[in-house]
């Protein structure tokens, strides 16, 4: 259900899909002529509600209103195939950060100047959210995977800045961050732990 045809909230006037879409576009001082202080206060009534999830909606410049429940089921029915995922029962952060350290030394001492930082600090793994494909019927989810807070991340962009010079340039990628603005109140974050198959990589949900 798009903001559109969000019903009940009588501080909210005006088209909201258009509003959010020309909000999104504002920079630096500039003030959008489409935001009043009643789109204000009608958004933050928005953002209170516990019932409801607000997600970016799926190849458009607007957001999505769903109910949380319907959202947070149709998040666990992807991550709940098999082929793409599997549940794991402890942290692998770890041991991840130690397989990735002892490789890092090994290609540290093979060359003449290090390529590599060894992984120090922190790391958890990745958390999962989803975009609302409004384009399509039932409006299903695009799930999206950050790997931002992962032992892997900070490896990835090295790699990717050593490999794109040999990559022709149509076909070259860039590692950039795409994550809520603030993930603790993503309604799509669990207590498991799942691990994207072949691939190594895992996501960290929470729930509320």
């Amino acid at each position: 259900m798009t903001l559109k045809n969000w019903k009940n909230k009588e501080s909210y006037h005006g088209p909201p899909s258009t509003l959010i879409a020309g909000a999104s576009k504002t920079r630096g001082n500039f003030q959008s002529h489409l935001v009043h202080k009643r789109h204000i206060q009608g958004a933050k009534q928005l953002r209170e509600n516990e019932d409801i999830a607000i997600r970016r909606a799926d190849k458009t410049a607007a957001f999505a209103i769903i109910p949380k429940q319907e959202y947070l089921t149709k998040m666990d029915n992807i991550l709940a195939d098999t082929s793409k995922f599997t549940k794991i029962t402890r942290n692998p952060t770890e041991q991840i950060k130690k397989k990735i350290n002892s490789v890092i030394d090994t290609i540290n001492t093979s060359l003449s100047s290090p390529h590599f930082n060894k992984l120090t600090g922190d790391y958890s793994p990745g958390h999962a959210f989803g975009n609302v494909k409004t384009h399509k019927p039932n409006n299903p989810i695009r799930p999206i995977i950050s790997q931002i807070p992962t032992a892997t991340y900070s490896v990835a962009k090295r790699l990717n800045e050593i490999l794109n010079p040999y990559v022709p340039h149509g076909l070259r990628s860039d590692i950039s961050p795409r994550i809520p603005r603030n993930p603790k109140k993503c309604p799509c974050r669990r207590k498991s732990h799942y691990s994207i198959a072949g691939r190594r990589k895992s996501i960290h949900k929470h729930r509320r």
